[in-house]
């Protein structure tokens, strides 16, 4: 199970942690935004690293 947080652009090192504090302590935290900060214990993707997964896993 992951928690996930989009934002449509930039997502700000509170922001995350905002996040963080509302999501469960189990399982993967995932941040979809254009850019932001790298934060131990979360994955940040932006939409080209979600479309390149794709691309690749179609070519799977």
């Amino acid at each position: 199970v992951a928690a996930i947080e989009v934002k449509m652009g930039d997502i700000a090192r509170e922001e995350i942690i905002k996040f963080l504090e509302r999501a469960p302590k189990e399982g993967e935290k995932i941040v979809v935004a254009r850019e932001g900060p790298s934060l131990e214990g979360v994955s940040l993707f932006t939409h080209r690293d979600i479309l390149s997964m794709a691309m690749n896993f179609e070519q799977s």
